[in-house]
């Protein structure tokens, strides 16, 4: 009797598969960004590169950019550490992202000093092709410009582009910050600007519906910088990135004389209030007096220094206790916070900070409503904002 020799299964190749199954030699179904496969078992999912830049796979339908996504992100390569130091592949769609970052979103990270432009146009570009999760931020945050200045930008699926290249970002992030290195310091702090200056820009294409936890949001992640800062300061300092640390650092000091009498005025309303609570009184006073500095620090700021790092020094400045007391809405905490945001005035023509101060100030009168003796609080920062008294 004859051995029987057992016929082979029969199956279509899968010849645009991914790397994943293509090395457990198990049919891929093609589906990008990550293969059915690869998200049943809940690991990356790479694509070869000739799969990524088939120009054949390119589509242009602005009515249906969930479709872009198998082309549009060869960026799913470079989501593992691992690979930071592996050659950056860019998609065609990726190129044109990069293309408006180096003509035109890079000015707007320092519109007030065209002299730090060529920092993000060219020095920290080159950084984050060393470091793909900053490349990531990068590309996120033209496509959320360009979906905002450009006519149909958000028909044409580019906040979606924005919200993956986001995703990977912080992936990479998140990892980062439970393992800070001396060799990530610099990116670290670079996407940490960015992640604000994201939250806060996606407020032009989205009205959050609680402005004051999504200010608060990047308030956490602007502290977040401390905890990429302070292990590797030194390093820091040696970098690039020193030139934007420096105008927060070594801006001009208020003298005796210089007084924001408003913002001091605000210790009236919290000695009655909260004399009977030590520790939440100690606290709001600590956040008026940094806030009264940085006031005068930005009046007085000079024409080479940026005054939107000397604004946000201040949400690193307050203590913890005073976030919480911001994420309960307490009264208090909410006046100051809209002293806080009328400060963005001074910035508005920043496409990030556009809306921020009426929206906190709409949101404090929402939640001061049932106490009208707390709204008088909050006119001179409607004055400020040109924002029209409410009628009672």
């Amino acid at each position: 009797m004859t051995d029987r020799v057992p016929k082979r299964k029969t199956h279509t190749k899968s010849r645009k598969g991914c790397l994943q199954c293509k090395q457990r030699h198990t049919k891929c179904n093609e589906t990008h960004p990550r293969c059915a496969n690869c998200t049943r078992l809940e690991i990356d999912c790479t694509w070869p590169r000739q799969t990524l830049l088939n120009g054949s796979s390119f589509h242009s339908n602005p009515q249906r950019p969930e479709r872009d996504v198998p082309v549009l992100f060869p960026s799913q390569l470079w989501s593992r550490p691992e690979l930071a130091s592996t050659p950056v592949q860019l998609s065609v769609q990726d190129l044109r992202l990069l293309h408006h970052w180096t003509t035109k979103t890079y000015a707007t990270m320092h519109s007030h000093v065209p002299s730090k432009h060529h920092l993000w146009q060219n020095d920290f570009v080159e950084i984050a092709f060393q470091h793909p999760f900053l490349l990531h931020g990068i590309l996120a945050i033209a496509a959320m410009h360009k979906s905002i200045t450009t006519p149909m930008g958000i028909e044409g699926g580019l906040l979606y582009q924005a919200n993956v290249h986001i995703n990977n970002a912080l992936s990479t992030y998140r990892e980062h910050l439970e393992n800070p290195s001396p060799e990530t310091a610099a990116p670290m702090f670079l996407l940490s600007i960015i992640l604000v200056l994201y939250n806060l820009g996606s407020a032009q294409l989205e009205e959050p519906e609680r402005p004051m936890d999504a200010i608060l949001h990047c308030f956490r992640l602007v502290r977040g910088v401390r905890v990429v800062l302070e292990p590797h300061w030194h390093r820091i300092q040696a970098s690039e990135v020193s030139m934007l640390i420096s105008q927060a650092i070594d801006s001009p000091e208020p003298s005796p004389d210089d007084e924001q009498v408003e913002i001091l005025r605000l210790k009236e309303l919290v000695s009655p209030m909260l004399e009977e609570d030590p520790r939440n009184r100690a606290t709001c006073i600590h956040a008026i007096e940094e806030l009264h500095k940085t006031w005068i620090k930005v009046r007085i700021c000079p024409p080479e220094q940026d005054p939107h790092a000397v604004m946000f020094v201040w949400p690193a400045a307050v203590e913890d206790f005073f976030l919480e007391l911001m994420s309960l809405h307490r009264p208090v905490a909410t006046i100051i916070l809209v002293h806080f945001a009328v400060l963005l005035c001074r910035a508005t023509e920043s496409w990030w900070v556009q809306g921020w101060p009426q929206r906190i100030i709409r949101a404090a009168r929402a939640l001061l409503g049932d106490k009208p003796e707390l709204q008088q609080w909050l006119s001179w920062p409607s004055q400020l904002a040109c924002l029209p008294e409410t009628t009672n």
